[in-house]
């Protein structure tokens, strides 16, 4: 193992024991490791789909909602086109 990966992967067990990084299971829940009195506990995470969005993510939903709208108010379009039929 490179010394690279063996770095990245201390780091990483670290951030697990210290609390800063989830534990993935095999059924998918996720998990961060608390120590209290010697003693290993198990917090349990909210899936992803039903924590709070940060601002970040906020921000980014309504920057994609607003390219969703419609540029005319539905009346606006038909009107437009029964304009376009009696024209012709």
């Amino acid at each position: 193992m490179s010394d690279y990966k063996k770095t990245e992967t201390r780091q990483i067990l670290e951030e697990i024991f210290s609390g800063q990084r989830p534990v993935r299971r095999a059924d998918g829940s996720e998990y961060y490791v608390r120590y209290n009195d010697s003693k290993e506990e198990l917090e349990e995470v909210s899936p992803p789909e039903l924590r709070p969005l940060t601002e970040s993510q906020k921000a980014e939903a309504a920057g994609l909602a607003a390219g969703l709208r419609p540029q005319k108010t539905f009346g606006e379009y038909l009107a437009g086109n029964i304009a376009d039929r009696k024209s012709l």
